[in-house]
C-alpha cells in the first residue's frame, strides 16, 4: 500500500477514534448536567436541620442553598460535572486536529498526484 494511502488512512483512523470520544464525553457530560437538580435536592435534604456554625440554629432551607455547593457529596457530583466539561473540550480539541491530519493526508495526496501525473 503507497505511504499516502497509509498515512491517510491512519489520519481518518485517528479522527474517527476521536469523534467516538467525543461522543463519549458529551454523554457524560450530558448525563452529569442532567443529574444535578437531584443531587442538589439531595445535598439540601442532607443539610437542612444540621447545626449551622455561622447562626448556632438548625440549617433552614434557606441557608443550606447558601452552602450547598460545600456539603462534600454535592461537591465531589460538581467537580466531577466540571471534569466532564474539561473532557469534552480536550475532545473537541482532538477531533479537530484529527480532522486537520485528514485535510493535510488529502492535500499530501493531490500534491504527489499532481507531482507523479497521475
Amino acid at each position: 500500500m503507497p505511504e499516502h494511502t497509509t498515512t491517510f488512512a491512519k489520519a481518518l483512523s485517528a479522527f474517527h477514534a476521536a469523534s467516538e470520544d467525543l461522543q463519549h464525553c458529551t454523554r457524560v457530560e450530558m448525563l452529569g448536567e442532567a443529574g444535578k437538580p437531584v443531587q442538589r435536592r439531595d445535598a439540601l435534604l442532607r443539610i437542612v436541620g444540621t447545626d449551622n456554625p455561622l447562626t448556632g440554629k438548625p440549617h433552614s432551607a434557606s441557608s443550606a442553598e447558601t452552602v450547598a455547593n460545600e456539603e462534600p457529596v454535592f461537591s465531589l457530583y460538581l467537580r466531577a460535572c466540571t471534569d466532564a466539561v474539561i473532557s469534552r473540550m480536550k475532545a473537541e480539541t482532538a477531533v479537530q486536529a484529527a480532522r486537520w491530519n485528514v485535510e493535510l493526508a488529502i492535500a499530501e495526496h493531490s500534491r504527489m498526484r499532481e507531482t507523479v501525473g497521475v
